[in-house]
């Protein structure tokens, strides 16, 4: 007899209970865990250095700074062309304005269990550097009912956009156009309105790094491409969403404790729809 049976049946029955999915808890466990967040941010100092990044970076001159030191600004242009209005704020306004932006991003993700992840280094240090890694899990997921939204992936940290696999491991070839298509005509935009920026970022990313390990992740990163690529393809042909957050997070060009924070939605999507939920034909839609 397994005399763990009883207490898996227990928590089973727990985690069904009509008030354990109620969406009014959820919302109001998420809304307790971003106000215990904001109330986190409001007493870190304005020293977010990814945002501070962001907040310096010159249209002019966006990689005169080597990759690794202080304030350097790694990304496509397009990220700071959409700053850039911003940086008329004080640097503590601005930086305050990002972290709050992390909280809204962490409790969209996380639901209920904002409070408990808060707890977490991901989520601490994404609140504190103000790097993007939260609203980048967002997409991805977001992405699979409005693929036009993996732009934001493609224009940013430009890797994780290996998830798109997912729409040719599901024969999708509507969905791949729509996030090709979106991302074609963003990048188009931002060229016509800096065209100096991105040919200084394309020359950026053809040059010798002095740091090979600072823009992808040194020798381990082709490795690490490889089996992205096949885990979103499977992904996308096994309808698995998990795997194709996954897939995505283990493709950025450098992992570090904040990148785990694009892991984040993971808890959310699970907790709503168990993986052996999502083996289907039936497209995915994550409030489903």
């Amino acid at each position: 007899m397994d005399a763990a049976a009883p207490l898996r049946a227990a928590l089973a029955a727990w985690l069904h209970a009509p008030v354990v999915r109620s969406r009014r808890l959820h919302v109001v466990l998420a809304l307790v865990g971003m106000a215990a967040a904001l109330v986190y941010v409001a007493a870190l100092p304005p020293d977010a250095r990814d945002a501070h990044a962001y907040y310096v970076a010159d249209l002019g001159h966006l990689y005169s700074r080597a990759a690794g030191s202080a304030d350097a600004y790694i990304y496509p242009p397009l990220l700071a062309q959409v700053v850039q209005p911003l940086q008329a704020l004080p640097w503590p306004a601005f930086a305050t304005l990002v972290r709050v932006g992390n909280v809204a991003a962490l409790g969209i993700a996380a639901g209920p269990f904002t409070a408990p992840l808060l707890l977490t280094l991901p989520v601490t240090d994404e609140l504190g550097y103000g790097n993007i890694n939260l609203w980048l899990g967002l997409l991805v997921v977001a992405g699979l009912r409005w693929p036009a939204l993996w732009s934001g992936v493609l224009l940013t940290k430009v890797t994780p956009g290996v998830g798109l696999l997912w729409f040719v491991g599901r024969r999708d070839w509507r969905g791949l156009l729509i996030a090709v298509g979106a991302t074609v005509a963003v990048a188009g935009l931002a060229i016509v309105l800096a065209p100096g920026a991105w040919a200084d970022w394309l020359a950026f990313i053809r040059a010798p790094s002095s740091d090979p390990s600072s823009l992808l992740g040194g020798t381990f990163f082709p490795v690490r491409f490889v089996v992205a690529a096949l885990l979103a393809t499977w992904a996308g042909y096994r309808n698995q969403a998990w795997a194709l957050v996954t897939a995505s997070w283990f493709a950025v060009p450098l992992l570090w404790p904040g990148t785990f924070a694009m892991l984040i939605p993971l808890v959310w999507l699970l907790w709503r729809r168990p993986p052996a939920q999502l083996a289907s034909t039936t497209p995915y839609h994550p409030d489903r």
